[in-house]
């Protein structure tokens, strides 16, 4: 990956479905903290687990031309959630995190929201098909009632019951920037979906 650090002209990187593990990661993170070109960075399917997590939160720490980072289809678990809502909460570049397929639970997803809801400059996020469940969908909801930059959250397949919807219901009516918010393959039922329903007509009727 040396020539990777000389070569100028890319900009994106795409090392997904191989077996990088712990020394593919620090070699990623030693890339993306000389290069400053590389805008984009997909990562899935390389058996990543909680200990790698800190060479990424070291990029998103220190290099701001990172804007699309996909660490889907790993084994990050809350530990890495914890990481790296830390880090986003101070990170005001990157644009688009794909977690989904990882093993986030709803620990790892109220610290992973805790950052997301400081955050300034995320636009995407996906942690599709994790479990973080009510608990993590009512921090993601707090999150969004305060967040002005995220216009697209996909929190499908979490098992997310009516609860987790009540939630959403109750907090999106201050939220005037989501766009597009992804709950399919979860557990609610009618009652959910309609709290919700009315939620978003009421925010768009006051809006």
């Amino acid at each position: 990956m040396e020539a990777l650090i000389e070569n100028c002209s890319i900009t994106e990187l795409n090392l997904s479905n191989n077996s990088l593990g712990s020394a593919g990661a620090g070699a990623v993170e030693k890339i993306l903290m000389q290069n400053n070109l590389i805008h984009s960075v997909t990562l899935s399917g390389n058996h990543f687990k909680d200990v790698d997590v800190d060479h990424f939160a070291l990029v998103l720490n220190e290099r701001k031309v990172l804007k699309s980072l996909n660490l889907s289809h790993n084994e990050f678990g809350d530990i890495a959630a914890s990481v790296l809502g830390q880090a986003l909460a101070t990170n005001d570049t990157l644009e688009s995190l794909d977690l989904s397929w990882n093993h986030i639970r709803p620990k790892g997803g109220k610290s992973l929201m805790a950052g997301i809801k400081e955050n300034v400059g995320l636009k995407r996020l996906s942690v599709a098909n994790n479990g973080l469940g009510d608990e993590g969908c009512g921090a993601a909801a707090m999150a969004i009632s305060s967040n002005s930059s995220l216009l697209e959250l996909d929190m499908s397949g979490n098992r997310i019951t009516n609860t987790g919807l009540l939630a959403f219901a109750s907090q999106i009516k201050t939220n005037e920037t989501l766009q597009v918010l992804k709950l399919g393959n979860n557990l609610a039922t009618g009652l959910g979906a309609q709290a919700l329903g009315e939620a978003i007509l009421e925010s768009e009727t006051s809006a």
